[in-house]
């Protein structure tokens, strides 16, 4: 049965991996005409959504027509990705996404939209030149590096989202953060992501503590409640009856099997306004710097961000090393199933969030945060797993001088002696 559950949840894990890829990696249809005349398409869906008159359609609508001229661009696109045409359909798209942004000012999905679609150029046509059309019907202009250009125009996609977000607590927070050290450029940014770190793991700390004895004490306690699970096993009682037994023993010896869910469900919690914190500040991050992440080695290496807003190669590298090391840190749980999923969670967390940050080139400041919170992760469990005490027997032995158990026959197998024995202390401490 444990085997079989263990299987299960794999399986659900997979699936939902499969489930992310196949939406985000679907196939796309192949093209059922020239590039060219695609083209001329989506320049037609665009031109009718820019001239519908506003007695016909309202804001929702057009917005709908917009969104039906991306998606022959992107089909125009798919027919012809790496050239000139290409790159135009990219500039189009950006364009279209500018037009919806005036209609909806504080809609910030379309500035998320054209974040993603800018940061694609700039990974796809480094040191590339083109000639390309930034108006509808507009005549063509060179641009010597297609990359830079996009560059720009993410800088630019930043600063407007900032404006909107300047006046949630959110980013207020880190504003303050950054201020109280002077907003230095290589200093004040990386050390405020260090200091709202430090913040949140002290707020946490007693729950992660009582998380970190809890897992502790399962563990001493697992000798003990394994003979009682053997024992119930052989007497033939049924599942149901075994887990009652098992929460009662928990129960005598004043353990929480449930109590480290409080603190993990909390740090989801906390993480994803951290995230959202982080990326709303994300444009000031622009001017931020840390070690080697600066705009002299970005410039000569693509694999090094310019700035704390950028995605750095070295830095998440260095995140996946913590994912991993703090996962291997983690107690093992004393419960066998426990075991195998946590053990299933330290393979395929790791590889799911390391997808999304690499496919999403998330800033390297929210990773820097996370690294940090695994640092201090790290630092806070070997603190205190270095003064728990050492784990219980599985059963206690006769003493020297003391009469040894009677035995059936010729001599009962010692593992059965080792049972009565956990029975007797787990009996004892009812009385």
């Amino acid at each position: 049965m444990d085997r079989r559950r263990f299987w299960l949840q794999l399986l659900f894990m997979y699936a939902v991996m499969w489930l992310m890829f196949s939406f985000f990696f679907r196939p796309q249809p192949a093209p059922t005409a020239p590039p060219q005349q695609l083209y001329e398409a989506a320049i037609a869906a665009e031109e009718a959504a820019v001239n519908a008159p506003d007695t016909e359609v309202d804001i929702p609508a057009r917005l709908r027509l917009y969104d039906q001229a991306i998606e022959k661009y992107r089909t125009a696109r798919h027919a012809s990705p790496t050239s000139d045409l290409g790159i135009q359909t990219y500039v189009a798209e950006y364009r279209v996404l500018n037009r919806m942004s005036t209609l909806q000012p504080t809609n910030t999905g379309y500035f998320d939209r054209q974040e993603h679609l800018l940061k694609e150029m700039e990974q796809k046509f480094k040191r590339r030149s083109a000639r390309v059309a930034f108006e509808l019907r507009g005549a063509p202009t060179e641009v010597p590096d297609v990359a830079a250009w996009a560059e720009a125009r993410l800088n630019e996609v930043r600063a407007r989202r900032d404006q909107v977000f300047q006046s949630g607590w959110k980013y207020r927070v880190l504003a303050f953060l950054v201020e109280m050290t002077g907003r230095v450029p290589g200093f004040s940014y990386w050390f405020a992501l260090l200091v709202l770190t430090v913040a949140l793991r002290l707020l946490l700390w007693p729950l992660n503590k009582k998380q970190l004895v809890s897992m502790q004490q399962m563990q001493r306690l697992a000798p003990q409640l394994k003979a009682l699970q053997e024992e119930l096993r052989e007497k033939g009682r049924p599942p149901d009856e075994i887990n009652r037994e098992v929460f009662r023993f928990y129960r005598e010896n004043n353990v929480n099997p449930l109590s480290g869910c409080l603190p993990a469900i909390l740090q989801a919690l906390i993480l994803i306004p951290v995230f959202y914190m982080i990326r709303e500040y994300e444009y000031q991050f622009t001017r931020g710097y840390f070690l080697w992440i600066n705009p002299d080695l970005g410039s000569r290496f693509w694999w090094i961000g310019k700035n704390l807003a950028a995605f750095d190669v070295p830095l998440f590298l260095i995140y996946m090393a913590s994912m991993v090391v703090y996962s291997l840190l983690q107690p093992k749980p004393a419960d066998p199933d426990q075991a195998r999923t946590q053990r299933m969670m330290m393979i395929m967390m790791p590889l799911i969030f390391g997808w999304m940050m690499w496919t999403f080139k998330w800033s390297s400041a929210f990773m820097f945060y996370w690294l940090l919170q695994n640092v201090f992760s790290m630092w806070q469990n070997w603190a205190v797993m270095r003064q728990a005490p050492a784990p219980a027997p599985a059963a206690a032995e006769p003493a020297p001088g003391d009469p040894l158990p009677p035995m059936n026959g010729g001599g009962a197998p010692r593992r059965r002696a080792g049972r009565s024995s956990g029975r007797l202390t787990r009996t004892s401490r009812r009385r």
